[in-house]
């Protein structure tokens, strides 16, 4: 089983690491957006008119 894993890596070593960020960050991304907090917030600003007149 761990020579599969080894074998499934990339062999060059910046590569594993921008796996690992893009990784890192698409987490990140998915996680900012199932933010409840701000939830409440962002219905009353849609319910704002656009203009400013």
């Amino acid at each position: 089983m761990r020579s599969l894993i080894l074998e499934a890596l990339p062999a060059d070593p910046r590569l594993l690491v921008f796996l690992l960020a893009f990784v890192i960050i698409y987490a990140a991304v998915v996680a900012w957006q199932w933010r409840p907090a701000r939830r409440p917030r962002q219905e009353r600003m849609s319910l704002l008119p656009l203009d400013n007149d």
